[in-house]
């Protein structure tokens, strides 16, 4: 079976075990996983073709038992409010909702509660209070539209500002297509 393509996929946190009778080796990593078969069932509702397939650690063997999977997340993207809520930072996919206003955005500065975010719950079914509304830039309406959250990073470079739970500060991030550089608190 061949596996499928990361753009049609979505990266989730899975663990593994070595087929190989001789090696058992166990891990954790990210692993991509067909749109809309990550949230349905379970890892034994999934079949060869619905996820791409990672190679053994430790002895390369390419045929490996993916034994359960869940939400992928970043720590340091989890911002906590005064009231003890969990945000995660997401991209956002928004609509402007006034009539006479066409402007479409998209956003990495879109904070949705970390437990809607984990349960998979998609944007359209979010209620007001689950995700920190954005303005319109262009007609300055408050009350818009989020299409879709997705966690993946869309660009190829940038910089990314977060805030850090661990030293209370936001941080930098900048990117690039093979190193990820971690600016300290400021």
């Amino acid at each position: 079976m061949v596996n499928p393509k990361k753009k049609d996929c979505k990266r989730v946190l899975a663990n593994w075990t070595c087929s190989s009778d001789s090696c058992q080796n166990e891990w954790t990593g990210s692993t991509w996983i067909l749109n809309g078969k990550n949230q349905e069932g379970t890892y034994k509702d999934l079949v060869k073709g619905d996820y791409i397939e990672q190679k053994c650690r430790t002895c390369d063997n390419k045929y490996n038992e993916l034994t359960s999977y869940g939400p992928y997340f970043f720590e340091r993207l989890i911002y906590e409010d005064e009231e003890m809520k969990k945000w995660y930072r997401v991209f956002g996919e928004w609509d402007c909702n006034r009539d006479t206003c066409t402007k479409k955005w998209t956003s990495s500065y879109t904070w949705v509660l970390l437990q809607k975010y984990l349960d998979g719950v998609l944007a359209s079914d979010l209620n007001r209070g689950d995700y920190f509304m954005q303005y319109c830039k262009d007609c300055n309406n408050v009350n818009n539209k989020l299409n879709e959250v997705n966690s993946d990073i869309k660009t190829e470079s940038g910089i990314v500002t977060f805030f850090d739970n661990n030293c209370g500060q936001f941080k930098v991030i900048e990117t690039t297509l093979t190193k990820l550089y971690v600016d300290e608190c400021w």
